[in-house]
């Protein structure tokens, strides 16, 4: 059981990162949208979450 609360909230911080992002070329059709540096950190630091959430999803499965 712990393992499908795990996937499900993978799953949604996907999706909800995906729509985010979605969202933004949306809303700004013509505009280029340049990273800066802080975007560009701030983007790292979710992707590293993502990633440990994945990796705490895999050991979730083991057991």
């Amino acid at each position: 059981m712990k393992y499908f609360i795990s996937l499900i909230k993978y799953i949604v911080a996907i999706v909800l990162s995906i729509s985010l992002i979605l969202l933004l070329k949306l809303s700004l059709p013509e505009a280029h949208l340049e990273l800066t540096y802080n975007q560009a950190l701030s983007a790292f630091i979710f992707g590293v979450i993502l990633m440990a959430i994945g990796l705490k999803l895999s050991f979730d499965m083991r057991e």
